[in-house]
């Protein structure tokens, strides 16, 4: 998860599946990315974007899910605030980044 060799192929192979409208397989590229320093950021934003299309429950699920699978490292606790707070689950943001916070 710290950085894959083909980063910059993950990255832009999600971005053609998502522009397909193969949301759940760009999804799992965009996951592979959240711990990457180079695209962390490009690729939480595009996984935002794709939750922002899904019902709102859907969303949340995902989120939880993606809590529970990936490594508790600084970078999720910082996407699942913005990720949360994009869906105007503000609350829920602020759990999870006073979490993020005590420990790190």
């Amino acid at each position: 998860h710290e950085h894959p060799e083909n980063a910059e192929f993950l990255y832009f192979l999600g971005y053609a599946l998502e522009k397909k409208g193969e949301y759940k397989r760009a999804l799992k590229l965009y996951e592979k990315l959240l711990f990457d320093k180079e695209f962390r950021q490009e690729a939480g934003a595009s996984i935002i974007k794709i939750l922002r299309g899904f019902p709102k429950d859907k969303a949340l699920s995902y989120l939880e899910d993606l809590y529970q699978r990936l490594p508790k490292k600084e970078e999720l606790y910082l996407f699942l605030t913005q990720a949360y707070e994009a869906l105007d689950e503000c609350k829920k943001g602020a759990q999870i980044g006073e979490e993020g916070l005590k420990r790190f």
